[in-house]
């Protein structure tokens, strides 16, 4: 165990104890230059860490919220949040196994959600797809299916128990219904 600074703490390990930032650094000696760090922020409560030197790439917020690419990630009231900062592309994908299944790409043009494999982009109701019920599907063909899992046409709506309803209105006032 080693302890830099007084020795009240009960954690093994490597301890920092101070007021300021603790530093947990690590890189080649032998070059003198610093590979990467992680940086326990006494100050914010927040923990980062740094590659390439000593450019921060990540941060946990005292919250729970993360940021990729900035030093203050957003905060959504009382949820998690994950920022992605760039100024060029960012990606999330996601892998089941090694197999690429959905992404979610950003630029300075918008948002563009992809799914990759026989499902297409599915909409459940739920918070999670345990116990959920499927809301919307837009299939591989760029069929979209609104309480249906497999629609036939471009635009296929239907209502379980009842004929399905389309409504397409202006400034509050139906313009047509149809069923």
């Amino acid at each position: 165990q080693v302890i830099i600074g007084d020795n009240t703490d009960t954690y093994k390990g490597v301890i920092v104890n101070g007021t300021s930032a603790a530093t947990l650094a690590y890189g080649f000696a032998s070059a003198g230059t610093l590979s990467g760090r992680m940086i326990y922020r006494n100050d914010v409560n927040a923990l980062s860490f740094d590659t390439n030197g000593a450019n921060e790439r990540m941060r946990i917020d005292s919250s729970g919220n993360v940021g990729i690419g900035t030093s203050s990630p957003n905060t959504l009231g009382s949820l998690k949040a994950l920022t992605i900062a760039s100024s060029s592309d960012t990606a999330i994908e996601m892998l089941y196994g090694s197999s690429l299944t959905g992404a979610l790409y950003s630029n300075s043009n918008g948002l563009a959600v992809e799914g990759f494999g026989v499902m297409g982009i599915r909409l459940f109701t739920a918070s999670s797809l345990a116990g959920s019920a499927e809301a919307m599907r837009i299939d591989t063909s760029g069929n979209v299916g609104i309480g249906t899992s497999s629609p036939a046409v471009r635009l296929h709506v239907t209502k379980s128990g009842a004929d399905g309803e389309l409504r397409v209105s202006s400034a509050g006032t139906y313009s047509s219904i149809m069923q």
